[in-house]
């Protein structure tokens, strides 16, 4: 099992590198969406899926014809 994910720090670092600070205010709203999202995948990465069944989805590009 991974260990704890640490959303405090995640936060500060997430925002400092793309360069969007999180005002104070806005904080505790923030770390709450991030907790949700947390719930959510790992609800999705604990759904079980057998090797066989794993197969790579196509790409869309525009412009290019196969």
């Amino acid at each position: 099992m991974a260990s704890p994910f640490n959303l405090d720090t995640y936060l500060d670092a997430a925002s400092a590198l793309i360069g969007l600070p999180i005002a104070e205010e806005y904080r505790a709203e923030v770390l709450a969406n991030l907790q949700r999202t947390a719930a959510i995948a790992a609800a999705v990465l604990e759904f079980p899926l057998a090797d066989e069944e794993a197969e790579a989805a196509s790409v869309f590009c525009p412009g290019e014809v196969e």
